[in-house]
């Protein structure tokens, strides 16, 4: 086949490849483990923070595991652009309400975070599940845009007050490799699957 028929062939297969990627980037979502701890034993893992980008905002959902419950704070962080983020939509499983307090907050052996949603006290708090959303003026374009190390401790992208059986501490997690949303990596094989055979194809023509 002459290479201007091939060049021809490949820019559609390339176009259909970059639609196929930009739908799983709308659909992205990545998980990460809260498996650092202040006060506790052993390294968890204790929770999981999951981010989905939804349009052009952030969803978040912070799950405990095994007995572990959140109190006090939630901390995170945006990575730049900051102006005009929001935090919409606060909503906790067991334990009274938490909600987005501007100013950031400290959390003990994990440093400072740039955003703070604020929850009961220890001897009140039941939550095993947060969830909230995350906008900004500039919109996000990837569940990964929370992933920035607090500053002042050890480094995490999140981390909340815990109690287990009466004991407290601070739990965090981050810094480490983000595992993709298996849905995202599922589409992208198959656009990549769906332009190699459509090229092995029109090659036998």
């Amino acid at each position: 086949m002459p290479t201007a028929c091939k060049r021809l062939l490949v820019l559609p297969m390339v176009g259909l490849l970059l639609v196929l990627t930009a739908g799983a980037r709308t659909a992205s979502a990545d998980t990460i483990t809260l498996n650092q701890s202040n006060g506790f034993d052993g390294p968890g893992p204790f929770g999981q923070v999951v981010t989905t980008l939804v349009g052009s905002s952030i969803n978040v959902v912070v799950s405990m595991f095994d007995g572990f419950r959140m109190f006090g704070d939630f901390g995170f962080n945006v990575v730049d652009p900051d102006a005009g983020v929001a935090v919409t939509s606060v909503a906790s499983v067991g334990g009274g309400p938490w909600s987005y307090v501007p100013g950031g907050v400290h959390l003990d052996g994990f440093g400072n975070f740039e955003f703070d949603i604020a929850g009961p006290a220890q001897g009140n708090s039941q939550t095993t599940q947060l969830s909230f959303t995350v906008s900004r003026t500039a919109g996000f374009t990837s569940a990964s845009q929370l992933n920035e190390l607090s500053t002042g401790g050890t480094p995490a992208f999140f981390a909340t007050h815990a109690s287990l059986n009466g004991n407290t501490g601070f739990v965090g997690g981050g810094g480490g490799p983000v595992v993709p949303e298996p849905a995202t990596m599922s589409l992208f094989a198959a656009g990549l699957a769906f332009v190699g055979r459509a090229y092995r194809r029109r090659k036998q023509i």
